[in-house]
């Protein structure tokens, strides 16, 4: 299913106190704006009428919350058997709730969950920031339309449905994990069908910010040192998440949260949108972002899941040593060398270049990188 860029969301408008960039693929029509100035998007507005129609209702959550302040929620409504079927669909498969998903209304959620603001939007959703009524534990509110909800088959009690996808990879990222923040990607707290939005809370670390306006905030780049901290971790939450069975498959700056409560600065992976399983094969579907997609994919139309995630690692570090992308056209990604590395290590240059060599086959592994010298 291709990515597509939704509007803002008329049932939830808290006011935004930064925008956070949206997401760029060639299937994801939504563009960002960089440090490196991307071009803005001209793609025209194909969505069916149901996807442009105005929400009848004009109040924002916080409108709605403040009427229900003091007033206790419903107890929450599991469907049946584990499995309710939502919409119709020609598919075999309904889209179900299931295993801690719930519908739940709008009044209901508010007085559960109380949103803050938003922090962005893109191809995949609408983020706010906000927190638990009952503890005020700060959470990460992700609203999806139902549209564009990615599923995958599974069955559940003996019921085969089409499961949210994007569920489906934060639990398997956070599967064994202790406590939250325990666990290299943020953790799922909550899930639940609203309406025509499929809504998924998460963990929000505070303070935290993502590592883009974390470089922003340093000066636009760091220094080696600070680079290879972050490094090691990136590595070592790619290799975690690989063995639960999860491809995040959109590793950028916007895409990695970090922790700083603490002296030294803890990344984390959000954003699971464009992920898929992992495995050992190829794949074909064209997600991610356009200067974080490796040559394979415009070489050949497929990837794997270890090197593109050790492509897009490297693309990465090069940002936070350069405070650029290294290759910004698909010829470039394609055919032309790394320049502006000169006055790195010579050991930090070669662990780059092995990172970004244009043949999969010739690209360090993710064991390989931890055991490169620049990383040791």
């Amino acid at each position: 299913m291709a990515c597509r860029s939704l509007q803002p969301l008329d049932s939830l408008h808290p006011p935004a106190s930064r925008t956070d960039p949206g997401r760029q693929t060639q299937t994801c029509p939504a563009r960002i704006k960089r440090r490196h100035e991307v071009r803005k998007d001209t793609t025209a507005d194909r969505r069916p009428a149901k996807k442009k129609r105005k929400a009848t209702s004009e109040r924002s959550l916080e409108a709605d919350a403040k009427s229900l302040k003091g007033q206790s929620p419903e107890p929450r409504a599991e469907s049946a058997e584990g499995v309710q079927t939502l919409s119709s669909s020609s598919s075999s498969a309904s889209l179900c709730s299931a295993h801690g998903g719930w519908t739940i209304s709008a009044a209901d959620f508010l007085a559960i969950y109380q949103p803050v603001e938003l922090l962005g939007e893109g191809g995949y959703g609408s983020v706010y920031a906000g927190y638990r009524i009952e503890d005020h534990l700060p959470v990460a509110i992700k609203q999806i339309e139902e549209d564009d909800v990615i599923c995958t088959p599974k069955v559940i009690d003996g019921k085969l449905c089409q499961f949210p996808l994007e569920v489906e990879l934060l639990l398997k990222a956070g599967a064994g994990a202790g406590p939250s923040g325990s666990s290299a990607a943020v953790m799922l707290l909550d899930w639940f069908f609203m309406e025509d939005k499929l809504v998924l809370v998460m963990e929000r670390p505070d303070p935290s910010t993502d590592l883009e306006n974390y470089l922003a905030d340093q000066g636009g780049a760091l220094h080696e040192d600070e680079a290879k901290i972050l490094m090691r971790q990136l590595v070592d939450a790619a290799i975690e998440i690989h063995a639960r069975g999860v491809f995040h498959r959109d590793l950028k700056p916007q895409n990695i949260l970090v922790e700083t409560e603490s002296l030294l600065p803890r990344v984390r992976l959000i954003d699971f949108g464009c992920g898929d399983s992992f495995h050992e094969g190829s794949y074909s579907e064209d997600r991610g972002t356009f200067f974080y997609t490796p040559p394979e994919m415009f070489r050949w139309r497929c990837y794997s899941a270890g090197p593109t995630t050790v492509w897009q690692l490297g693309v990465v570090l090069y940002e936070m040593l350069t405070s650029s992308i290294p290759f910004a056209t698909e010829y470039k990604i394609v055919h032309s060398d790394l320049d502006s590395i000169d006055e790195l290590s010579q050991d930090c240059q070669d662990f780059l270049r092995q990172c970004l060599a244009k043949s999969p086959e010739r690209r360090l592994t993710l064991e390989q990188m931890r055991l490169h010298p620049w990383m040791c």
